[in-house]
């Protein structure tokens, strides 16, 4: 973990870097939460709240989800806003032409879902991978974002891809495994590629200025033991390659699944639980 003595409260202790750096991430953030909905913010797959799901507990489930990646995006907005950054802008520019989206490739995948299935499976992994994303800034030295991730950890990370585990769990043991497996092997690859590449000029200057305070190596490290650990969980395969992703492939993330990679190994979250430190503990 990369630790920074600084820690700044106010937008007006940032330097022009680094509300550059930081609205060049909350850019990113902001097109996943809200860029992808209509002029009013509302996702496509809010259509499935009305079919598709097929208990009042799963309508339950997609309802408080919802209502959880709302408030995300009220706080990447107001953020945003402190930094000087009109996100309202940004997503207008996205609805008048898609193309111009910052969002993950993941996220684009999810205007493709269809089936309450498929969209329990991808929070599975996606939320998960959120919830990490954020894991790898918490800590860091602007505190309201600070705080807003510390949020995101414990709403995606925790929260929502646990219980989309325990409801692939149910569809399998119902004998849906197969169908479950097909969507997992889909969209894992997406998903692996979501932390983004190691070593690049924008990762140097996150750690630089304690933006983040995780590595991308080290993320997407830390996700593939969680889904290793919630894949067995979920009744489905792990991957035999799990470095292959759809822009790349990541073999410098063998020696942390499989090996011991040091203290940091003591940092592995599984099912809601941190050991070792605990990064949570500065900053929130």
């Amino acid at each position: 973990m990369h630790r920074h003595e600084a820690i700044y409260t106010h937008p007006d202790q940032l330097t022009d870097e680094y509300k550059e750096q930081l609205w060049k991430f909350l850019s990113i953030q902001i097109c996943i939460e809200g860029g992808m909905g209509d002029a009013k913010g509302i996702p496509p797959h809010n259509a499935m709240t009305a079919h598709e799901f097929p208990e009042t507990r799963h309508r339950r489930f997609i309802a408080n989800k919802l209502a959880d990646e709302r408030d995300h995006a009220y706080g990447l907005f107001q953020v945003a806003k402190g930094i000087g950054k009109d996100p309202h802008a940004l997503l207008a520019a996205v609805r008048e032409d898609p193309e111009k989206t910052r969002a993950l490739d993941a996220m684009k995948e999810l205007e493709r879902i269809g089936t309450h299935l498929e969209f329990e499976v991808l929070c599975l992994l996606g939320e998960a991978a959120g919830g990490i994303a954020s894991l790898g800034m918490v800590g860091g030295t602007y505190l309201p974002w600070s705080m807003w991730n510390a949020r995101n950890f414990l709403d995606e990370g925790l929260t929502h891809s646990l219980l989309s585990m325990r409801q692939c769990r149910e569809a399998v043991d119902a004998g849906d495994g197969e169908i479950a497996q097909a969507h997992y092997d889909h969209h894992y690859p997406f998903w692996l590629d979501a932390f983004g590449a190691a070593n690049t000029p924008n990762e140097e200057a996150y750690l630089r200025l304690g933006i983040k305070t995780l590595t991308n190596t080290e993320c997407r490290v830390i996700w593939l033991r969680q889904m290793r650990d919630r894949t067995e969980k979920a009744g489905l395969k792990f991957p035999e390659d799990p470095y292959q992703g759809k822009r790349g492939r990541y073999d410098e993330c063998e020696e942390g699944l499989e090996g011991n990679w040091g203290a940091f190994s003591d940092q592995v979250i599984t099912d809601g639980q941190i050991y070792g430190q605990g990064v949570l503990a500065r900053g929130v």
